[in-house]
């Protein structure tokens, strides 16, 4: 009985569900096929009880169903397309729906209607490098993710967050006729996926070069990508180059000592070591000076118009407050979310001259690259003076550890900077070179003449060179007082001018830390020659004399000091070995 029972019911459902559309279409205004306001399964149904009338087709196909992306991770892009064919005469309708889970970032909805044969709609999906954790690792979480749709000239774009894994999203157009689905698939990883060029260091500073002297140094070129980097690189001819780009103005120094990397403790390069102060113990961070506390002081002595300082911010590092010629400028802050090196434009628009920057570490640790001086004159490197060795390779998790060479063989004395620009298939970068040349031809001698102006006394090596201050100021000229060496004369270091404008005094030195009295308000005019710090062949003891009520200085070879105790003059030390 319950057998036969359930047998009518089955029999009666068509017969009654045939029935009740009959009598409801019509009312509704509902046509057998309308797939606009009925679900296509039951049209077909009931088409098939119609009088013959067909059920209506989207019109469009899709060439293939289906999108790859692969494998992305932050910061990737991936595009690709899908090809549409007509296959209903006439134009067919479309617009695109807002795929589920995701938001759109406009209004605006895509739409159009195709009246050829066939079209693309292109794809873009891109993975948003998003911030990284406090440790500086990238995190493992959700990321921003957009998913980006061109056809002609409309454009649609819709947004959301992205667990790392396998995705596959579901994308449907409505078309007149129906609508049409395509699958857009992708892994998601926890790792930048493409390709991704580093280069270390982006800036190399050659010191000071003899004429006919070839300097080298050299970068490593590393891969933070994960698929093979391919890289290239060529000496880029600075304006109307291939990157468009102009030299900078002034001249990078660095800081690196890379005699000393890892040793715990920073000691300044022997170029450095007459501008470059570190009162105190700095620590060294890869060669480069570190401050790991409050206090620490670093002064720097330049001639120029304007000077920025190069350091690293992060998580955990302190401020910067710097002064120029002991008057404050700005405190810089140097928390960042991330490691990240910082340029700090500190001073321009200076009198072009000596100065003095000073820099102390506030509220943390801090390590410094270098500076920058404007003011000037820099000469362009002529590309056949810089080599590159290997100028190509490729990289998947090895480092390329590339030569960098500057021949000065057919370089005038200057001041010079250029670029070697790496191309590569993760990116461009630029390595910025500077080096000053000297002539080998110059005397290994030089004379010193003092001029005097009461109880100022100028000493130059270059009166031809300093002849409009002489004679603005009104110097008396003396003659020789003694000999100093050229530059790069092995035994001996630059010799330095100082003036107090207040006081109208000089005073010259090769370092200040010998100095028993305070030297606040002497400001640096530069290096008239090279002094001995000890005593070589053929040279004598260069003395010092100092006027306790005038507070001025006095220089001479003579032991005796040519009588100027009768002026008020004391003995006050030996400044250096010279050349009578």
């Amino acid at each position: 009985m319950n057998k036969r029972f359930h047998g009518m019911i089955l029999t009666l459902i068509p017969v009654v569900m045939i029935l009740t559309i009959t009598l409801i279409a019509p009312v509704m205004g509902i046509r057998p096929g309308d797939a606009s306001r009925i679900g296509p399964d039951l049209i077909q149904f009931t088409a098939s009880v119609s009088a013959g009338e067909l059920p209506r087709q989207p019109g469009l196909t899709i060439m293939s169903a289906e999108v790859d992306f692969g494998h992305i991770g932050p910061g990737g892009t991936r595009k690709g397309a899908i090809s549409f064919k007509k296959t209903a005469s006439g134009g067919v309708s479309w617009f695109l729906i807002t795929p589920v889970g995701w938001n759109a970032t406009d209004e605006k909805m895509m739409m159009g209607v195709l009246d050829k044969d066939g079209d693309l709609l292109q794809i873009q999906l891109k993975i948003l490098n998003d911030e990284p954790d406090n440790n500086g690792e990238n995190r493992k979480s959700a990321r921003p993710a957009e998913l980006m749709f061109e056809a002609g000239e409309q454009v649609s774009a819709f947004t959301r967050k992205i667990e790392p894994g396998h995705h596959h999203v579901r994308i449907r157009i409505e078309t007149d006729g129906g609508p049409i689905d395509f699958d857009i698939l992708f892994n998601l990883l926890d790792t930048v996926v493409q390709p991704l060029l580093g280069i270390d260091p982006l800036q190399i500073d050659f010191g000071t070069a003899m004429q006919g002297e070839k300097v080298n140094r050299r970068v490593k070129v590393t891969n933070n990508g994960w698929e093979t980097l391919k890289w290239r690189a060529s000496v880029a001819r600075a304006i109307g180059s291939d990157t468009g780009r102009a030299l900078e103005t002034g001249k990078y120094v660095s800081f690196l000592n890379d005699e000393i990397t890892g040793g715990g403790h920073y000691k300044v390069a022997r170029h450095l070591k007459e501008r470059l102060e570190l009162p105190g113990k700095w620590a060294e961070d890869q060669g480069y000076p570190y401050a790991a506390a409050d206090g620490h002081t670093l002064r720097y002595h330049f001639s120029g118009t304007g000077i920025a300082v190069y350091f690293w911010r992060g998580t955990a590092t302190g401020q910067l407050t710097a002064f120029v010629d002991d008057r404050f400028i700005f405190q810089q802050d140097g928390l960042s979310e991330q490691k990240e090196r910082f340029e700090w434009q500190v001073a321009e628009g200076l009198s072009d001259g000596s100065h003095i920057l000073t820099l102390v570490s506030r509220n943390g640790p801090v390590a410094i690259e270098g500076v920058r001086i404007y003011g000037g004159e820099t000469i362009r490197l002529k590309s056949g003076s810089v080599a590159v060795s290997p100028d190509n390779g490729a990289v998947t998790r090895q480092t390329n550890y590339v030569n960098i060479t500057v021949n000065t063989m057919s370089l005038a004395p200057g001041r010079y900077c250029g670029y070697v620009l790496f191309d590569s298939n993760g990116g461009q970068k630029e390595v910025e070179l500077s080096v000053d040349v000297m002539a080998d031809n110059i005397p290994r001698i030089l004379d010193v003449y003092r001029y005097v102006r009461g109880l100022d006394y100028f000493l130059t090596t270059n009166p031809q060179a300093e002849s409009t201050t002489l004679q603005t100021r009104g110097y008396t000229n003396q003659g020789i007082a003694f000999r100093l060496f050229a530059p790069e004369m092995p035994g001996t270091t630059e010799f330095f001018r100082w003036f107090h404008a207040q006081k109208g005094d000089h005073f010259y030195g090769y370092e200040l830390k010998s100095v028993k009295r305070s030297m606040q308000g002497y400001i640096l005019e530069g290096a008239i020659g090279n002094i001995a710090t000890s005593r070589l062949t053929h040279t004598r003891e260069l003395y010092r004399w100092y006027n306790t009520s005038s507070k001025h200085y006095f220089y001479t070879v003579d032991p005796k000091g040519e009588g100027i105790q009768k002026k008020g003059y004391q003995y006050d030390g030996i400044a250096g070995y010279v050349r009578p």
